[in-house]
């Protein structure tokens, strides 16, 4: 869900006219961004080694500098990278990566998509609104078994209008769970953990805590239905709240443990949440990873 950042023909065209360097004016109309610029340089050395043919290691480098064309120009003065490959989020200010987090990304068959949005708000011990996917798919069967799951994650069901109801007084075998909201309030069992960050999308995915931090363990996080689930989530909201609201870490870890239960705090300034998928990139050392 990101549209390449394509250059108008006839402007290019005419630039190039009036241009007295063409060849510079040509580079001048690749991506800015260094890492676009790092892969080139060693996209140009692979295909001198190789007598000017693309290799495997060429056409990897390839893919990523494309990658680049697709990523807006102007990535934010403050804004969050996640990149789906490595597992990894990044919290960037004026160009320079100030903290890196683990993350867990989504499974093979329920992977994170590929996007950019802007972050709207972050919510202190907030609640689960389960999504349709996850009702239909696995609590609805769960229901029809004696609702193990529901009574595993303190799970609830709601009307469209929010009165409460006993799913275990309900005929979901009559019943369509599509009708209802399903809800986990926040507590020591939500799967949200303390935090969650938004930047609402068509993809109903989102940025959050969890209680199960074994996941960090492992090498290959693909783990969760599609949302990014990060380790230490409290330390990014740390940088982002100080930046937006001015707050000091006291207050943040204040309202993760004691503060109001979905407590949603609008973010005001421009940080922008960009989902990336990049295997190939060129450390501050000029080592290609």
């Amino acid at each position: 869900d990101r549209k390449p950042q394509l250059l108008d023909p006839a402007k290019l065209l005419d630039g190039l006219a009036a241009a007295s360097n063409k060849a510079a004016y040509l580079v001048g109309t690749h991506p800015q961004h260094a890492q676009f610029q790092r892969l080139r340089e060693k996209y140009v050395e692979a295909l001198a080694k190789n007598g000017g043919k693309p290799n495997a290691g060429a056409k990897k480098i390839l893919a990523n500098m494309e990658m680049w064309r697709w990523m807006h120009d102007d990535l934010g003065d403050l804004y969050l990278l996640a990149n789906v490959p490595t597992y990894m989020i990044s919290v960037v200010k004026d160009g320079a990566v100030v903290h890196t987090e683990r993350i867990v990304v989504g499974e093979i068959g329920k992977q994170t998509s590929i996007f950019t949005r802007p972050l709207k708000s972050v919510t202190f011990r907030p609640m689960w609104r389960v999504p349709e996917s996850i009702k239909v798919n696995e609590l609805w069967p769960s229901l029809l078994r004696g609702g193990g799951l529901m009574r595993q994650y303190g799970l609830e069901v709601e009307t469209k209008d929010g009165r409460r109801l006993d799913y275990r007084t309900m005929d979901w075998r009559t019943l369509d769970i599509r009708n209802y909201e399903v809800v986990q309030p926040a507590g020591r069992k939500s799967v949200m953990g303390v935090i969650k960050f938004s930047f609402p999308s068509q993809h109903t995915i989102f940025m959050h805590d969890t209680p199960d931090k074994w996941m960090f363990n492992s090498q290959q996080r693909t783990l969760s239905h599609g949302c990014l689930r990060l380790r230490n989530p409290l330390s990014v909201a740390e940088i982002l709240l100080k930046e937006d609201k001015g707050w000091d870490a006291d207050k943040v870890q204040d309202l993760a443990r004691n503060g109001p239960m979905n407590n949603e705090v609008a973010i005001d300034k421009r940080v922008r949440m960009h989902i990336a998928y990049f295997t190939a990139w060129v450390d501050e050392d000029g080592k290609l990873k």
